[in-house]
C-alpha cells in the first residue's frame, strides 16, 4: 500500500521535496528490480533512434505498461511511443512544461515546471489524462514564480 505522499496535512516544503526525492529512488529503485524478461529495454546494448521531431525533450520515462513518455518543454507537449508498435501517438492533455514522468505504485507522475507542481495521472499511463490532482511544491518566489521540480 502506497503512503498519501502529498496530501493536504503538515508537511512542509522541505518534507514534500524530501518525499518526492524518496519516491523518485524509489520508483527508480522497482524499476531497477525487474527481471531481465519483463524489461522494455532490449538485452543486447544496442541503441535505436525511435524519434527526432521533438522541439526540446525532457524527461523520458517507461511508463507502466511499457511505453515510453516523453515530454517536449517546448512545444508543451507530451508524446508515447509503444515498441511493439513501432509509432509514437500525441497524449491529448493540456499543454504544460512537463519536466518527467515516473510510475510509483500504479500511479504515473509527472513534474510540470510551469507551474510548479507535480502532476498525478490516476493510472500508469499517460492516455488516463486526468491530471487534474496536483502537489504543490512550495509558495511562489519573490517575483511570484512557482517552485520548480527539479
Amino acid at each position: 500500500m502506497c503512503p498519501q505522499m502529498f496530501g493536504t496535512g503538515s508537511l512542509n516544503t522541505a518534507a514534500r521535496h524530501i518525499s518526492l526525492l524518496c519516491l523518485c529512488l524509489l520508483g527508480s529503485l522497482a524499476l531497477g528490480a525487474k527481471p531481465a524478461d519483463e524489461s522494455p529495454v532490449g538485452q543486447d546494448g544496442s541503441l535505436v533512434r525511435v524519434g527526432d521531431t521533438f522541439s526540446l525533450p525532457d524527461g523520458p520515462a517507461w511508463d507502466g505498461s511499457g511505453g515510453l513518455v516523453v515530454s517536449d518543454v517546448k512545444d508543451q507537449s507530451v508524446h508515447c511511443y509503444r515498441p511493439e508498435e513501432k509509432s509514437w501517438k500525441a497524449v491529448p492533455i493540456e499543454s504544460a512544461r512537463y519536466s518527467g514522468f515516473f510510475v510509483q505504485c500504479g500511479t504515473l507522475y509527472a513534474a510540470d515546471n510551469g507551474n510548479g507542481v507535480v502532476r498525478r495521472f490516476p493510472g500508469m499511463t499517460p492516455e488516463q489524462i486526468d491530471a487534474s490532482e496536483t502537489f504543490s511544491l512550495g509558495e511562489p518566489d519573490k517575483k511570484g514564480k512557482p517552485p520548480r521540480p527539479n
